[in-house]
């Protein structure tokens, strides 16, 4: 899946620290992944030539998910992917 591999290299970047993720089922499937690195400025990568953050969202939209990214400078983010079935 393209959010997990895209977020996953987040957490392989020099600026990535120790994380992980986890997957739970019930009427939708929700996968979580989180690091405690430097967090990221959403708006600014937003703002790069990269496609990642882009990409991830409209991969979302294609399974009528939901993408949501919580990133604080020095506490690290927290990216969250909700996929009904």
């Amino acid at each position: 899946m393209g959010v997990a591999g895209e977020t996953l290299a987040w957490q392989a970047a020099p600026n990535g620290q120790e994380g992980g993720f986890r997957m739970k089922k019930s009427n939708s499937l929700v996968l979580v992944i989180e690091d405690n690195g430097k967090g990221v400025d959403l708006q600014e990568a937003g703002k790069k030539d990269s496609l990642g953050l882009m990409g991830m969202r409209e991969r979302a939209l294609l399974f009528r998910g939901e993408l949501t990214i919580d990133s604080q400078q020095q506490r690290g983010t927290k990216v969250t992917l909700k996929i009904p079935y």
